[in-house]
This record gives C-alpha cells, structure tokens and sequence, in this order.
C-alpha cells in the first residue's frame, strides 16, 4: 500500500517531522514543499503571530513571531503556488484564536 505523501494543499508535505521550535518547523516545511523555491530565509524572533516578509535579490526573508513564522511561510507558500504576487510587509491575522477542522467543536465533539 503506498503511503499518503500530501496533505490537501498541494504544496504542503502531509508528514512533518518534529520540531524543537516553530522556526525548525518553518524551515522543514520549506524544505519538503513540493514545488522549486527561491531561497527562503526564515527568522522568528519571540512570541506573536505577526510576520514580515522581505523581498531581496535571491528571494525572500520571513520573520516574525514563533507562531507568525509558520503563517509567513504558508502566505509565502500559497503565493508562489498559485502564482500571484507575494504580498510584501507586515501582517497580523485578524482573530487571535482560529480552528483547523471548524466541523469539530474545540472539545473533539461533533456537533
């Protein structure tokens, strides 16, 4: 039987392995995309959820928070994939708490 590569985004590795901080993470992740890269360098310096990301000659540089740092990456991910511009700049997401299988309530419950 072959073994499940992907997660649903086409992009993304379905396995990640564990990492000792959200920057490790950022950069596994970059390392497994599934598709050519710039060079991507990634910088998480403390806590928070905003990230950055900076256009330079070889590609690009996301920082940010610990948390902010993975979504810089997946904004950065996203774009390159769907071939649309990399929005450039300083980004917060809007709610503080969001969920990955909106289906499930936050107890594991299906409602």
């Amino acid at each position: 039987m072959e073994q499940k590569t992907r997660g649903f985004i086409p992009y993304l590795p379905f396995f990640i392995p564990e990492a000792k901080n959200c920057e490790e993470l950022a950069k596994e992740i970059l390392l497994k995309a599934e598709m050519p890269l710039p060079e991507v360098r990634v910088r998480a310096d403390g806590d928070g959820e905003t990230y950055k990301i900076e256009k330079t000659p070889g590609g690009y540089i996301v920082s940010g928070g610990n948390t902010g740092v993975l979504y810089g990456v997946h904004a950065l991910l996203r774009a390159l994939y769907v071939k649309q511009p990399v929005r450039e700049g300083e980004k917060t997401p809007c709610y503080p708490l969001r969920m990955l299988n909106h289906w499930d309530n936050m107890t594991g419950d299906v409602e």
